[in-house]
This record gives structure tokens, C-alpha cells and sequence, in this order.
């Protein structure tokens, strides 16, 4: 343990972030394609409204993932209720790492389209993927 109370880096889930970044980056492309086919009106739609349907698509995907685990872990898992401030278990880590891997996604998305999204949906993103990414990688003990 070093002098901030880090016991060391946790990176067993990367696999699971680095999936999480392409099945959103997937979501977003096939809903973009989809969505058109089965609704022609979306082709008339201005590119912002589009680009903020496919952020709510896939925000609701990650909630609808994330929340049942988050559930489950916060009535079950042994570790997390000995010690819920400084307990680390793999479904914690594995819900970190889905979500760092959302956010991430979100944040280049946000970047990619800030004239239509705006800076505050940047700035959440990227705090939210600072939040769940300084968790996953550094695991207090």
C-alpha cells in the first residue's frame, strides 16, 4: 500500500469495459440504420434530434443492463455489505467497468457532436468516466 491508501491497480475487468465501448459504439451505429428503416419520418429529423435519440437509446440500454446488477449487488454480495465503503468484489468491478466503458463511449460521442449535444452533456461524460474509472483502477483497501 502506498501513502494514499492504494493497494494497487485493478484491471482483471478491462475486457468488459473495452466491450461495453463497442457494444455501445454498435448500438449507436445499428440504431442510426435501424431506426430509419422503421421509421421513415426519422430521415427528415435534423441531425441534433437524431444524434439525441441514439444518446437516449443507448443511455436506456445501460440503465436497463446496470440497474438489475446494481440491485443484486446491493442485496447479496457479501463483501460490498461487510465493508460497502472499501469492499471490492468482481460484480462491483464488473459494473464499474461496464459503465467506465459507457461513458467513455459517451464522452467521445459528446465531443464528436458538441455543437448539437452541448458542453454540459461533455462535461457529465467526462466526469462520470473519471468517477467510474478512478474506482476500477484504483481499488482502496
Amino acid at each position: 500500500m502506498d501513502d494514499f491508501g492504494f493497494s494497487g491497480l485493478y484491471l482483471e475487468k478491462i475486457h468488459v469495459l473495452l466491450a461495453s465501448v463497442t457494444l455501445f459504439t454498435t448500438i449507436s451505429i445499428l440504431s442510426h440504420t435501424i431506426l430509419d428503416k422503421i421509421f421513415p419520418v426519422l430521415k427528415t429529423w435534423e441531425v441534433h434530434k437524431k444524434v439525441q435519440l441514439e444518446e437516449r437509446l443507448s443511455s436506456m440500454i445501460h440503465a436497463v443492463v446496470i440497474l438489475p446488477y446494481v440491485y443484486k449487488i446491493m442485496i447479496f454480495d457479501e463483501v460490498l455489505l461487510e465493508d460497502p465503503v472499501y469492499g471490492v468484489s468482481d460484480d462491483a468491478m464488473w459494473v464499474l467497468s461496464f459503465s467506465a466503458g459507457y461513458f467513455l463511449w459517451d464522452s467521445v460521442i459528446c465531443f464528436m457532436h458538441l455543437k448539437h449535444v452541448g458542453p454540459a452533456f461533455l462535461v457529465h461524460g467526462l466526469l462520470c468516466l473519471i468517477c467510474y474509472a478512478g474506482a476500477l483502477v484504483c481499488s482502496l483497501n
